[in-house]
């Protein structure tokens, strides 16, 4: 088995994991404010040299894909590209909701909602229901206002993702009757140590990058500056 490198950079807690032929993966994670750019190399440079490989050692790239942090999610990409520039090798990207999901131990016929911020008042979300130990998407990535997320909710239901830090009490407060249980802080952020074992799993949710368009994150919404240029008026002509 080739040496494989995983980065997860979609939110506030920069993940990255290596995992070196059969032994046990090594990860570093750096929580607090986002700074990816200046720590996601030095914490690959570290692990590098714990597991005494090289970057060219590297057989296999994973990446978390979005939704998420937009400035995190270009940082990953740009940082992979720049990898498969010097080296061409396998490159596969999951959905940080999926992998946030994996997180989650719970009972049987369980249904989770993974939420992330989004900004501007709005919300990534994915439901998931349990099934044999096994976590199973229901419907497509959502964004939604925390007044939908909390419409869409049903009585004991568990609620995990970032989004609950500034949301959790305006859901509260919307669907006070539907008494959803919030999963703890630990188990809200994506971790590039899932992307390894959905590898060696060989797992669906994991899947092979190759197009250029698949170098694209996924965002699930306009940026600001694109929403801006989309509802501005048209420039008068001279």
């Amino acid at each position: 088995m080739s040496n494989i490198l995983a980065l997860e950079t979609s939110s506030h807690v920069l993940s990255v994991a290596i995992q070196k032929g059969r032994l046990k993966p090594l990860e570093i994670r750096v929580g607090g404010t986002l700074r990816h750019a200046e720590c996601l190399l030095p914490a690959a440079a570290r692990l590098l040299k714990r597991l005494k490989l090289k970057p060219a050692n590297i057989g296999a790239c994973l990446l978390g894909v979005g939704p998420g942090s937009f400035t995190g999610l270009r940082v990953g990409f740009a940082t992979v590209k720049g990898i498969l520039r010097a080296k061409k090798i396998p490159c596969y990207g999951g959905l940080s909701l999926d992998l946030i999901a994996e997180n989650a131990v719970l009972p049987e016929k369980s249904r989770l909602a993974v939420c992330l911020d989004g900004g501007r008042e709005k919300l990534f979300v994915r439901f998931y229901g349990r099934a044999k130990g096994v976590w199973k998407s229901k419907g497509r990535v959502q964004v939604l206002s925390s007044a939908g997320l909390a419409a869409a909710l049903q009585p004991g239901d568990y609620v995990s993702g970032d989004a609950l830090r500034r949301n959790g009490e305006a859901l509260r407060a919307a669907a006070p009757e539907k008494k959803w249980t919030a999963l703890p802080e630990k188990d809200w952020y994506p971790k590039a140590v899932t992307l390894i074992r959905w590898l060696n799993e060989k797992k669906p949710a994991l899947r092979r990058l190759e197009k250029p368009a698949d170098f694209v994150p996924k965002y699930f919404r306009l940026s600001e500056p694109e929403e801006r240029k989309k509802h501005a008026p048209a420039a008068a002509l001279c």
